[in-house]
C-alpha cells in the first residue's frame, strides 16, 4: 500500500505544473513497561515491550482537488503473557475495518492500517470530502460531548494523529458556516450516523447548533466559544434519546496562555450515560463515550523550558470514586526532525475505582481488570 501511494504521488506532477504533492512520514521506536492492574487474567503483572511504528503519508493538490492518504505499520515485541480467557475489545468498530494483522505469535505482532484516505473537492465557499478522514465535532479538548469515531485508550502512547472514520462531509463556509457529515453504520449498529452543524458569531462568541445521530441515538445540542480577557472559554451541551430513555452530555472548558513558556487548559464534563459508582468491566451504554462515571474534571499544562526542551503534564479525575489518571511527558529535540520523549501514565484511586483500581468482569468471579501504569521512552524521527 505505501509503495503504491508513493508511486502515484511521484507520477502525478508530470500531468502539469499546477499539481503539487507532498510525501513524508515518521519512524517511531517505543520502549515501554506496563504494571498491569488485574486479578485472575494474566500469570504476571509486568509487561515490558518494544514497538516500531512506521508511517508514510502523502497528499496531491491541484486548485480545487486534494487527495490525501496515510498508511501505518507496527512491529511489537513483548514477553509472552497469555490470558486465562479471551479479553473482549470495548472499542467500537469502523465501517471499513482498515486494520489487519500481517503475522505474529506469542511474542511478536506485525500489524498494518490505512489511517486515512480521502478526496476533497473545493469550489468557492463549498467543500466536499469523501473517504477515511478526521471528524471534527464540538468544542471539547479533554472530553467530548459528541463523538463519531473510535477513541484512543486512555494510556495509549503517542496520540499525535487523530483517529479517523469513513464519512462523506459537506461544508459551506459563508457568513454562516454549515456542515453535514454522513457516517455508514458499523457492526452492532442499526442505523447510519450523521452530524449537522450551523455556526455563526454572536456578540463576539462563536455559537453553533448541532444535531445528528451517534451510536443509534439521535441528539441535538448547542456549543459556544469566545475570548474572555486573555482566556478562551468553551461550553457545550447535547441531549440524546434512545428508546424511552434520554441523557445529557455537557462540558465547560477554559484555555489560557500565561506566558511565552506556559500555557494550560481545564475542563469539567458531565456524562449522562454514566453512573455514580458500582462500575464493572463491560460494554459502555454509549460506545462513543468511554466513561463510566458521571462527573469528571481534567487539566493539562505545557511548559516550554527552552527551544529544545518541553514538558507536558496533567490528567483527569472521576469525581465520584474519586480516582484519577495523571501523565507526564518530557520532550527533547535532539536535532531537526529527531525528538526524544520520556513519559509516564499513573492511575490513582481505590481498589474498585474506574481510573486507579480493578473493575470486576461480569460472569467471571474473582476476575478484575483496570488501567495499567505505563512508563515509556520514545524516539521519533520525521521525514
Amino acid at each position: 500500500m505505501n509503495r503504491a501511494i508513493a508511486l502515484l504521488l511521484l507520477a502525478c506532477p508530470s500531468a502539469g505544473a499546477a499539481w503539487q504533492w507532498e510525501l513524508g512520514g515518521s519512524l517511531k521506536g517505543i520502549a515501554s513497561f506496563q504494571r498491569l492492574r488485574q486479578t485472575g487474567v494474566f500469570s504476571a503483572s509486568n509487561l515490558p515491550s518494544l514497538e516500531q511504528r512506521f508511517r508514510l503519508q502523502g497528499s496531491l493538490v491541484r486548485s480545487w482537488l486534494r487527495a490525501e492518504a496515510a498508511h501505518e505499520q507496527s512491529l511489537l515485541l513483548q514477553r509472552p503473557l497469555p490470558a486465562a480467557f479471551p479479553i473482549p475489545s470495548l472499542s467500537p468498530a469502523s465501517a471499513w475495518e482498515a486494520n489487519s494483522r500481517v503475522t505474529g505469535d506469542s511474542t511478536t505482532s506485525w500489524t498494518q492500517r490505512l489511517d486515512r484516505a480521502f478526496v476533497q473537492l473545493s469550489y468557492s465557499t463549498a467543500e466536499l470530502r469523501v473517504g477515511k478522514q478526521v471528524i471534527d465535532t464540538g468544542v471539547g479538548r479533554l472530553f467530548t460531548a459528541v463523538s463519531q469515531v473510535q477513541r484512543y485508550p486512555f494510556v495509549f502512547i503517542d496520540q499525535e494523529y487523530p483517529k479517523t472514520e469513513d464519512a462523506v462531509a459537506l461544508a459551506w463556509k459563508g457568513p454562516l458556516t454549515l456542515e453535514a457529515r454522513y457516517l455508514p453504520k458499523v457492526r452492532g449498529q442499526r442505523k447510519d450516523g450523521f452530524h449537522l452543524r450551523a455556526k455563526g458569531n454572536q456578540g463576539g462568541y462563536d455559537v453553533a447548533i448541532t444535531a445528528g445521530r451517534s451510536d443509534d441515538k439521535p441528539y441535538v445540542g448547542i456549543e459556544a466559544a469566545g475570548n474572555l480577557g486573555d482566556s478562551l472559554l468553551r461550553a457545550e451541551i447535547v441531549g440524546y434519546e434512545w428508546g424511552s430513555a434520554s441523557a445529557v452530555q455537557a462540558l465547560v472548558g477554559i484555555d489560557r496562555v500565561f506566558s511565552p513558556s506556559w500555557s494550560g487548559q481545564a475542563e469539567v464534563f458531565f456524562n449522562g450515560f454514566g453512573t455514580a459508582g458500582g462500575y464493572t468491566f463491560g460494554p459502555f451504554t454509549h460506545r462513543s463515550a468511554p466513561y463510566r462515571g458521571r462527573w469528571y474534571a481534567g487539566a493539562s499544562a505545557t511548559w516550554t523550558i527552552s527551544p529544545r526542551w518541553k514538558a507536558s503534564f496533567g490528567g483527569m479525575a472521576n469525581l465520584h470514586d474519586p480516582s484519577g489518571l495523571a501523565y507526564l511527558h518530557t520532550e527533547c529535540s535532539l536535532r531537526e526532525s529527531l525528538d526524544l520523549v520520556v513519559g509516564q501514565y499513573l492511575g490513582l484511586g481505590g481498589v474498585s475505582s474506574e481510573l486507579g483500581g480493578r473493575l470486576a468482569v461480569p460472569g467471571l468471579p474473582g476476575v478484575a481488570v483496570g488501567l495499567p501504569d505505563t512508563s515509556f521512552v520514545e524516539l521519533r524521527y520525521y521525514f
